[in-house]
């Protein structure tokens, strides 16, 4: 588990914060992260997302290469109290709107 409450965990979490635009974001996370994580930390919020929607496991798992076990675990973590996935999703789909930000 990752200990969050260090100068550098803050470090990470106030940068972060602190981005003003979605290409100042875009540069940031390219710069931190290789092409790879980039990716799926895409493919994981799409999956909570595609959940949140109610759509099958089966479903995600045949039309992406999420394994099932990473869709269970994202399941699970959508269902718990300090969800950061869900309250991220709320976050961009504040009325519940099945479309909201997500274009696709």
């Amino acid at each position: 588990m990752i200990n969050w409450n260090t100068g550098q965990g803050y470090r990470l979490i106030a940068t972060l914060m602190r981005t003003e635009t979605p290409d100042e974001m875009r540069n940031f996370l390219d710069d931190l992260l290789t092409e790879k994580e980039i990716e799926t930390c895409i493919k994981r919020l799409n999956t909570a997302y595609q959940l949140s929607l109610g759509v099958p496991y089966s479903f995600i798992e045949n039309t992406t290469d999420i394994s099932s076990k990473t869709i269970a675990r994202i399941a699970k973590l959508l269902d718990t109290k300090k969800s950061g996935y869900s309250r991220a999703l709320k976050r961009l789909n504040p009325h519940g709107s099945k479309k909201g930000i997500f274009l696709d």
